[in-house]
């Protein structure tokens, strides 16, 4: 269940014109910390920063 979720989304056009759609999770309640998720499920990627 997830607890006062707030998601900032932003519709961004490119440089080729193409629209990209990004989702920001800025608050939830129910955030738990997992270390290494990233890892996980994107083996070998760099972290995002």
């Amino acid at each position: 269940m997830t607890n006062k979720l707030f998601i900032h989304v932003n519709i961004v056009k490119d440089n080729n014109g193409d629209y990209k759609t990004d989702w920001d999770v800025q608050s939830c309640e129910s955030f738990e910390n997992e270390f290494g998720k990233w890892s996980k499920f994107n083996p070998g990627k760099e972290l995002p920063v």
